[in-house]
């Protein structure tokens, strides 16, 4: 997955990318730093914003999965 544009600070320069295999026919930017802590269903985002000042260098990802029609 392209995770440049939901960390753009964190993205590989465009001119230092690769393209990928024909099957994806993108090119994607990969991150410089990984994603450590994801909070599957974090609702309005509470804990994330709680951790964010305790964790400054650290990238966080808030998952909410919506059900139903």
């Amino acid at each position: 997955m392209d995770w440049s544009s939901y960390y753009p600070a964190y993205a590989t320069p465009e001119e230092e990318t690769k393209e990928v295999s024909t099957e994806m026919a993108k090119t994607v930017r990969p991150l410089k730093q990984d994603v450590e802590v994801a909070d599957i269903g974090c609702g309005f985002g509470g804990l994330l914003v709680a951790l964010a000042p305790r964790l400054p260098n650290t990238l966080l990802l808030g998952v909410f999965p919506r059900h139903g029609s």
